[in-house]
C-alpha cells in the first residue's frame, strides 16, 4: 500500500484479522491462527465482514465506490509488479525473507479491495471464480493446450 497521503487515499488494513504475520527464511507468508479446525466457517465471508466494518467505523463508504476501489487495486497490482521488475524467473520464485513479507503485504492490499468491490456490488468472489473455472475449462481443454500458453483464440489457428 502507498505511505503518501493524498487527498483521495484511503488507508486500509494490510492483514486480515485470521492471518498473523509469521517471519523468518523458511516461514510461509501467512499462517492460520485462532481457527480451529472449523471447516464450515468461511473465511472470505469473515474477511468480507471485517473490512466492511473497518470502512463503516471510519466513514469511509462514501469513498468507496466501485470506480474509486477498481482504481485502488490497480495501483496496488503496479505496487506488486515493482517488486518483480528485473527480476530473473529465478529470482522472483526464490525471493528472500524481507522481499516475500513485502509482496504479502502486496497481496493483501489487493486482496483487501478486490473483497471490498465485490461487497459493494454484491458479488459472490467464490461463485464468480467458479464460474470462470468453469469457462476456462471449456475454453483451454488440457488435452488441447497442455504446455502451451496462448490466448484462447490462438489454439483456432
Amino acid at each position: 500500500m502507498s505511505t503518501g497521503a493524498g487527498k483521495n487515499e484511503v488507508p486500509c488494513s494490510h492483514t486480515p484479522a485470521e492471518y498473523s504475520l509469521k517471519s523468518g527464511p523458511d516461514n510461509d507468508m501467512f499462517s492460520k491462527t485462532g481457527r480451529g479446525n472449523d471447516m464450515d466457517t468461511d473465511s472470505l465471508e469473515i474477511l468480507r465482514q471485517k473490512l466492511a466494518e473497518f470502512a463503516r467505523q471510519r466513514d469511509w463508504d462514501q469513498f468507496h465506490s466501485p470506480k474509486n476501489l477498481s482504481m485502488a487495486l490497480i495501483a496496488e497490482a503496479a505496487e506488486l509488479v515493482e517488486h518483480f521488475q528485473w527480476l530473473t524467473e529465478d529470482a522472483s520464485n526464490n525471493l528472500a525473507a524481507g522481499k516475500k513479507h513485502e509482496v504479502g503485504l502486496e497481496l493483501a492490499d489487493i486482496l483487501i479491495f478486490l473483497v471490498r468491490i465485490a461487497d459493494r456490488l454484491g458479488i459472490d468472489l467464490i461463485q464468480a471464480a467458479e464460474e470462470k473455472v468453469t469457462i476456462n475449462e471449456t475454453r483451454y481443454p488440457a488435452e488441447r493446450v497442455r504446455g502451451q500458453a496462448k490466448r484462447a483464440e490462438e489454439y483456432d489457428k
